[in-house]
């Protein structure tokens, strides 16, 4: 498995990438590609191409919790990659979002 760093706090190189508060990463099998976290913008899509990689070719979008510094990427993605499950991850965005908000409110509620 080889394992990408796309978008974080830091960069090595900040003439070429794109630093933010933020994760994004890309996991890739000999078969499948999954993004793991899309950021906090679309910097990691910036960060992409200047690596040559082709995010049309993401099979899977995994959201690790629902911050705006691991989701804020989400839609930019989806601009990028038209795969048919789209609507599903952007759904279950949604529903992830939700979930915090009442979990927020009944705790501080």
């Amino acid at each position: 498995m080889k394992v990408c760093i796309l978008a974080d706090n830091r960069t090595l190189d900040s003439k070429r990438f794109r630093a933010e508060h933020s994760l994004a990463v890309l996991l890739q099998t000999a078969d499948k590609q999954i993004l793991l976290d899309t950021g906090a913008s679309d910097a990691f899509i910036a960060n992409t191409e200047q690596l040559g990689i082709d995010l049309s070719a993401v099979d899977y979008v995994f959201l690790s919790h629902g911050h705006a510094d691991h989701t804020g990427g989400l839609s930019a993605f989806l601009q990028v990659n038209k795969k048919g499950e789209s609507d599903r991850l952007s759904c279950g965005c949604q529903r992830l979002f939700l979930f915090q908000q009442r979990s927020l409110a009944q705790h501080h509620g």
